[in-house]
């Protein structure tokens, strides 16, 4: 199931600053408790990520 960040925290996550990961780290537990049981939908494939990096530019 991977780490639970969306793409768009992923490919921003090195230019993130300390507060931003901290919010985004608080979101994970629900995430997490909502996949358990279920099918991972948010597989990342390169589209994805280089649509992702497109957006944060």
């Amino acid at each position: 199931m991977g780490c639970f960040r969306h793409i768009d925290e992923i490919v921003a996550w090195s230019c993130a600053s300390n507060k931003q990961k901290s919010q985004i780290i608080a979101k994970l537990p629900l995430r997490k408790k909502q996949m358990q049981g279920g099918e991972n939908t948010q597989l990342i494939s390169r589209k994805k990520w280089l649509a992702a990096e497109k957006r944060l530019k």
